[in-house]
C-alpha cells in the first residue's frame, strides 16, 4: 500500500515542482482520471517481476484519497492474490 501511495504522490509533487497554476486537488483529481492503472515492477533474481497491478478508480477530494481497485498482488513467496483481472 505504502508503494502506491508513493509513486501517486511523487506524481503530485511533480506537477507542483513544475509551477503549473491548478489547486492541490484538481491536481490529484486530474491524475486519476488520466491513469488508468498503477503498476509495480520490481527486481527478482536479475528479472523484472509485476508484484502489483491496480486500476485507479478516482480521487475522494473530502479525504484527499485515491480510490484503487486490486486487479493482482504478488507475495513474497510468490503466490498471487487476483481481483478482477482486465480485458487487454
Amino acid at each position: 500500500m505504502r508503494i502506491r501511495r508513493h509513486a501517486l504522490s511523487r506524481l503530485t509533487n511533480c506537477v507542483l515542482q513544475a509551477g503549473i497554476d491548478q489547486p492541490y486537488a484538481a491536481i490529484r483529481y486530474n491524475l486519476a482520471e488520466t491513469m488508468q492503472w498503477l503498476v509495480h515492477v520490481r527486481r527478482d533474481g536479475g528479472r523484472r517481476v509485476v508484484r502489483e497491478c491496480r486500476r485507479v478508480v478516482g480521487y475522494a477530494a473530502e479525504r484527499d484519497v485515491f480510490e484503487l481497485e486490486d486487479l493482482m498482488v504478488r507475495g513474497q513467496g510468490g503466490e498471487e492474490k487476483s481481483g478482477i483481472m482486465p480485458i487487454l
